[in-house]
């Protein structure tokens, strides 16, 4: 829903006023259950300032999501 992105967005900065550090929302990703509607995946996205990510996505060469592949 939508005031629960809102209120994780005012948790996020209150933490960045707290800790005097910042979070850069285009560096951050999302990931969606696969019955998610694509409409809603945009508005989301564009909601927090992000991108939509792919389950088996990797950072650094790690799998971002947690459960097991079945592909793998």
């Amino acid at each position: 829903k939508e005031e629960r992105v809102m209120e994780l967005i005012r948790i996020l900065q209150s933490y960045c006023v707290a800790s005097g550090q910042s979070a850069n929302f285009h560096k951050y990703g999302i990931i969606f259950f696969d019955n998610t509607f694509e409409e809603q995946k945009n508005f989301y996205s564009h909601l927090l300032g992000t991108q939509p990510l792919l389950h088996h996505a990797k950072y650094l060469g790690i799998p971002i999501a947690y459960g097991s592949s079945k592909s793998e």
